[in-house]
């Protein structure tokens, strides 16, 4: 994995003002949005065993155990981990925090009941092997709710670029205030060296999952966009939420 180390470090600097963005999150209105979307997709029974992977500090895991269910929250950098501690705590939640690598995930088979995940996959060294192992320990019948984006797409598709310039500016702009003073064009560089920056989504994830097992997909568009190819229009998602059960 060449490229983990420089991603762990990426997201170790930015933990500080990532941390600061949870928190406003988990103070906004818009949680109660984040609550009944993953619950949407969740297998139905009353308290779920819940694997959060690339929990950052903590967003959707403290969102979870306020729900009444059991947590665990894992994630690669270890400064991120420090704050999903430190917000659990300040809101009073249990949640277990570990150290992995989502694509190698250290559970028993068919440990969880739900996996959820947030802006994780797309900064993927091997994102089949991560999809692979979190079907390894979910459960059967249990259910994968992957919230990402096609983020550096535009990168190598030119008419998704150009269909896209003005928001990702905007982007840009809202998201600088959480940076830090973090050069973006560190996870800029590591991003165009990763498989999932050049391919679409969430197609990409339907055709892999099916190919390693799941099934009963479902996908959200969050934001998309039209673009001219050729003589035909295609639908882009910019960002998705998608559901697949094993």
């Amino acid at each position: 994995m060449a490229k983990l180390e420089e991603i762990k470090q990426y997201w170790n600097l930015r933990s500080q003002g990532y941390s600061e963005h949870n928190r406003e999150e988990l103070d906004d209105e818009n949680r109660i949005r984040w609550i009944n979307t993953i619950m949407r997709y969740a297998p139905e029974q009353e308290r779920l065993h819940i694997l959060d992977i690339g929990c950052g500090p903590g967003f959707f895991s403290i969102l979870m155990a306020q729900c009444g269910h059991e947590v665990t929250g894992v994630d690669y950098s270890e400064e991120m981990l420090a704050h999903a501690v430190e917000n659990a705590k300040m809101m009073h939640q249990h949640v277990t925090f570990r150290r992995m690598d989502a694509q190698h995930l250290d559970f028993e088979n068919e440990s969880f009941d739900l996996i959820i995940s947030r802006n994780v996959t797309w900064c993927l060294e091997d994102p089949v092997q991560a999809y692979r192992e979190w079907l390894r320990v979910l459960r059967t019948g249990g259910k994968i709710v992957n919230f990402d984006g096609n983020h550096y797409l535009d990168r190598f598709d030119e008419a998704f670029a150009d269909a896209t310039v003005a928001e990702r500016q905007e982007s840009d702009e809202c998201h600088r205030k959480y940076i830090k003073n973090v050069d973006p064009a560190i996870i800029s560089n590591i991003a165009l060296e990763l498989p999932l920056s050049k391919e679409k989504r969430p197609e990409w994830d339907f055709v892999t999952l099916a190919a390693l097992g799941a099934h009963t997909f479902d996908v959200e568009l969050y934001h998309h966009t039209q673009v001219q190819k050729g003589k035909e229009k295609e639908f882009y998602a910019k960002s998705f939420v998608l559901s697949a059960q094993k």
